[in-house]
């Protein structure tokens, strides 16, 4: 399948084809692979049958949007090998007094929040008891 999409070509056969999935129902068959372009540019291709009518649909994906779909598929193995360097996001739940004190220190140590977390998490993995 090739497309033009905003002046991109994306083109199965030009493209390498990173992963697929396919969902197989009483009335639907869908199965959709993901692929990356020379380019770098990821995309997903959706070929579909339902009722016995055929069709085909090719979306440009963004580097987020390939990392979300090969992990909501069971790809994870695939993910962390392609988005490696690629920054990870880690939700936790702090009360507000915590969330100060943290505040207080990375400003001191002359780090963003995020980048003082990481570096006291660093250290503390590497069994040391201050960040570097």
């Amino acid at each position: 399948m090739k497309r033009d999409i905003d002046g991109q070509t994306y083109d199965t056969e030009d493209a390498r084809l990173i992963a697929s999935h396919e969902v197989d129902t009483t009335h639907t068959r869908r199965v959709t692979a993901l692929y990356r372009s020379r380019a770098g540019e990821f995309f997903l291709v959706e070929e579909h049958e339902t009722h016995g009518q055929d069709g085909a649909l090719l979306m440009p994906f963004t580097d987020d949007m390939a990392l979300k779909w090969l992990e909501t598929r069971g790809k994870r193995d695939i993910a962390e090998e392609m988005f490696r360097d690629k920054p990870a996001t880690v939700v936790i739940e702090v009360d507000r007094h915590l969330l100060r004190v943290i505040d207080q220190t990375a400003t001191a140590a002359g780090r963003s929040r995020a980048e003082w977390l990481t570096a006291t998490i660093e250290a503390a993995l590497a069994g040391e008891r201050e960040p570097l």
